[in-house]
């Protein structure tokens, strides 16, 4: 339907709400705002849609130019809302389509980038560096406050977290310990969500986990840390093959 087409079945639907206004008119109305988003018109162009609709009225002989007035506001009101609400709903799918697209190029480039055979080195503290950026990626992807990264295995933990850079003071406190921050939700499971990390054997190596985020964690949260713990397994196992002194070397 063209705009021009669209503008004919507005003016017909409102001359029958001003002839018999009822449930079935109200619903003509509601209907016609929401092709009105479907043909991409914007709310000014819907406002002149209903103008021109009720100038024609108005001038037909006989009418009550109140009566039609009051009928042109119900009218209205009915198709306006009902663009509100689908124009809302298309930018929120809109969004969230961003958002996800947004998500998963995050997580490819840090799959490419733990990928990187750049990344195999022998330097003290090239480790520690890569589970930092693994407690980064995560806790931005997901929106919690606090990521802690942590590997157990081998006698020599090691830990690295990442923090919301508008923590308050006590948030901050935390960072020292990650017993801490465990001990922050001892009986809140819903703000704390877990992955382990595994070596290709099955051996445990360690955890990533996610702390406290607004609205709380949905599935997809947990279904993108388990992938990023796979991630993380993997470039950890890695690097540790090259590490100087690692048992197995």
């Amino acid at each position: 339907m063209s705009a021009l087409g669209f503008g004919a079945s507005y003016r017909a639907g409102f001359h029958d709400h001003v002839v018999s206004a009822g449930e079935r008119s109200l619903r003509a109305a509601y209907e016609l705002g929401r092709l009105a988003v479907g043909r991409g018109l914007s709310l000014l162009d819907l406002a002149e849609v209903h103008h021109e609709a009720l100038w024609s009225e108005i001038r037909l002989e006989g009418v009550d130019a109140e009566a039609v007035v009051r009928a042109a506001g119900e009218f209205f009101l009915e198709s306006v809302s009902a663009y509100e609400m689908v124009r809302r709903g298309f930018e929120e799918a809109r969004q969230t389509a961003l958002l996800q697209g947004s998500h998963l190029d995050m997580l490819r480039q840090l799959s490419d980038f733990l990928a990187d055979t750049s990344l195999v080195s022998d330097a003290p503290g090239s480790l520690e560096e890569v589970m930092r950026l693994i407690a980064e990626h995560a806790r931005e992807l997901i929106g919690a406050r606090l990521c802690v990264v942590s590997l157990t295995d081998d006698g020599r933990p090691l830990r690295a977290s990442s923090y919301s850079p508008d923590d308050d003071d006590q948030t901050g406190k935390l960072e020292a310990d990650h017993l801490s921050a465990v001990a922050s939700f001892p009986n809140a499971p819903e703000e704390r969500i877990r992955a382990a990390l595994s070596s290709l054997d099955g051996k445990e190596l360690g955890s990533l986990e996610l702390f406290d985020k607004e609205d709380g964690f949905t599935a997809v949260d947990k279904a993108t840390l388990v992938h990023l713990s796979q991630v993380a397994s993997a470039a950890v196992e890695r690097l540790r093959l090259h590490m100087t002194g690692y048992p197995g070397d």
